[in-house]
This record gives C-alpha cells, structure tokens and sequence, in this order.
C-alpha cells in the first residue's frame, strides 16, 4: 500500500496495532531503532531550537517527518508505522521529563 491510499486509522488503532506488532516480533531491531530515534530527536531539538527560545514551541509534524525519513527506508511498512508511533510517544514523554518540550511552571 502506498502512501497516497494508506486508509486513516484513529489514534488508539494505531497504538494498539503498534503495541501487538512489538508482541508478535519482540521488536528485535530495538537497540539499533533507539539509536536512530535518539538521533532524529537530537537534531529535531536542534532544529527548532530557535522557535522554542522565541515561542516555547517546537514543530512536533517535523519530528513525525523525521521519524518517517529514518524508518521507512530500512523498515517494512508495518514496522515502520508502528516505529512511528511509538518513538512519537517515547521521545514526547522523555522530551517533556527533560524540558526540552515542556516548561516548568511556577503554580
């Protein structure tokens, strides 16, 4: 399937999906896929660096365009979506743990 008739999943699908892919293959290209991930998301930080001093936000579509340019090549298309998903979620809470996607509040 291409990209131009992939069929529009609801979040909770693709979580789900993307939960039951790492089950049934015990997702055994882990160490190289965070390797990866943690590159794309130190050049996203990179990146955007300048739009999060100036406005506290940060181009999550870029990252997910990212992730996509890294994946796809080396990743069959199951793989790939589910990889996609999963270091979205992944990157996002490390991302806020370390504040570099959230803010500290003072309330």
């Amino acid at each position: 399937m291409t990209n131009s008739v992939r069929k529009s999943r609801k979040p909770q699908q693709l979580w789900r999906e993307s939960l039951e892919w790492i089950t049934s293959s015990g997702w055994p290209t882990r160490n190289e896929d965070d390797v990866i991930a943690r590159t794309v998301y130190e050049e996203w930080i990179k990146a955007t660096n300048a739009e999060w001093i100036a406005s506290g936000y940060r181009d999550r579509e870029m990252l997910a365009d990212a992730l996509e340019n890294a994946f796809r090549p080396i990743r069959d298309e199951l793989a790939a979506d589910c990889l996609i998903i999963i270091y979205l979620f992944l990157l996002e809470i490390a991302g806020r743990r370390d504040g570099a996607l959230h803010r500290g509040r003072n309330h």
